[in-house]
């Protein structure tokens, strides 16, 4: 289901042209990475 999802987000984000928006998503998936990235340490 994991695979599932990050398919789905790579074509969306893919597809997105407007420089707020991948900004927002960048901040977002960046703070998600370093959050998991944390607690498996």
């Amino acid at each position: 289901m994991v695979d599932f999802y990050r398919k789905k987000i790579i074509e969306m984000v893919e597809k997105i042209e407007n420089p707020g928006i991948l900004k927002l998503i960048y901040g977002f998936v960046r703070s998600g990475y370093k959050e998991e990235k944390a607690g498996s340490e």
